[in-house]
């Protein structure tokens, strides 16, 4: 690549199933040799990942517990992820994307199970992580004539869950308070992530062009200091951005390099014109950025269903601006990933929306991936 890092791909000889992505500044490189990332992947027989292993990571040590940098996967006779350890960040909490400094970060071990009803819904993610007393429960309720469920705090019986959805399998609130509105093309309009009496509402809405593809994208919330405001407008290998603090942002976008070029309200410590690498694993997450010298920006560790485990770099601001993340998509101001044609709530592991291509990857249209994200993507 431009920065001088080199990644290069091992394939096992009797499957070809992918065996390694190493990541590496080679030698004579003018920050020195280094291994960025070092994935190593292991399958059961019939081809789901069961181990990844980042050779490239130290094992860490918190409260006499060894946390290894490797996640270990579990599945049922259909297949279905059913259990997921990995590390993750000290009382991160509940799907909670924080950032620290790599040089202070401690780690923990955490085990999530999941649990699916005969048709192949999600019903229950469990998640335990004793050594930091980070344990709770998402429980999905899932209605008794479809496929469509929402959590359980929205629906307390099957019975409950039709009402919030729309005719055409949109669903109309995403957590409670939080109403979402659909075009008659079942494009995604606007989302309400914040409601108030008397006073305005927080607020995302969307627009798309002719094939239904986002063009722009609009919020606004209010926080201690006023009402902050952003636009984003989508163009072939561009992005704008702007925000009424006055920043504005030309992301110009290559494959997997992205420049950022400020025209106004740059962040002070923050170069212009610079080059920002993403690099991806198995299933698209983009999991480390490098800068156009070769020196990594951040790394960022995913749960099996989306949602940041662990967030590391070497600065808060300038990882702030990391746009590719889980599946290598965007993830909105509510926390939902844009996929294209639908958007996907990883808290839950489902989509807000029935599959626009019907049942061409089954009957249940709205379970992400078979479930079983880890061996593959959307």
């Amino acid at each position: 690549h431009g920065n001088g890092v080199v990644v290069s791909r091992e394939y096992e000889p009797q499957t070809q199933r992918l065996d390694r992505i190493k990541t590496e500044r080679p030698a004579g490189h003018p920050q020195g040799a280094g291994v960025l990332q070092d994935l190593r992947y292991e399958y059961d027989p019939v081809g789901n990942v069961k181990c990844v292993r980042n050779d490239a990571e130290e094992t860490r040590f918190w409260r006499n517990q060894q946390v290894e940098p490797e996640n270990q996967y579990g599945y049922d006779s259909l297949y279905q992820l059913v259990s997921a350890s990995g590390r993750e960040k000290v009382n991160l909490g509940q799907q909670n994307r924080s950032f620290f400094p790599a040089d202070s970060i401690s780690c923990t071990r955490y085990l999530r199970t999941y649990t699916y009803d005969s048709g192949n819904n999600l019903s229950r993610i469990r998640h335990s992580a004793p050594g930091s007393g980070n344990s709770h429960t998402t429980d999905i309720t899932i209605s008794d004539r479809s496929n469509r469920a929402v959590l359980r705090s929205l629906a307390a019986t099957p019975a409950e869950v039709e009402m919030h959805f729309g005719p055409g399998g949109e669903q109309l609130q995403l957590q409670p308070g939080q109403a979402l509105a659909w075009t008659a093309r079942r494009e995604l309009l606007q989302v309400t992530p914040v409601e108030r009496e008397g006073a305005q509402d927080d607020w995302e809405y969307y627009r798309y062009d002719a094939r239904s593809q986002r063009v722009v994208k609009g919020s606004r919330r209010q926080t201690g200091s006023g009402t902050q405001t952003q636009r984003v407008v989508y163009l072939p290998g561009l992005e704008l951005r702007t925000k009424s603090s006055g920043e504005s942002l030309q992301t110009v976008v290559a494959g997997n390099v992205r420049l950022l070029h400020w025209e106004s309200g740059k962040p002070e410590g923050l170069n212009n014109d610079g080059l920002r690498y993403s690099y991806d694993n198995l299933t698209g997450n983009c999991g480390l950025e490098v800068d156009e010298d070769g020196c990594i920006i951040s790394a960022e560790e995913y749960y099996p269903y989306g949602g940041t485990s662990l967030w590391t770099g070497r600065g808060e601001t300038e990882a702030d601006y990391k746009t590719v993340r889980y599946s290598g998509k965007e993830q909105d101001a509510t926390g939902l990933y844009y996929y294209g044609y639908r958007y996907y709530q990883p808290w839950a592991g489902r989509w807000t929306s029935a599959d626009p291509a019907g049942a061409v990857d089954g009957l249940n249209l709205y379970r992400m991936c078979r479930n079983n994200p880890v061996t593959f993507r959307d």
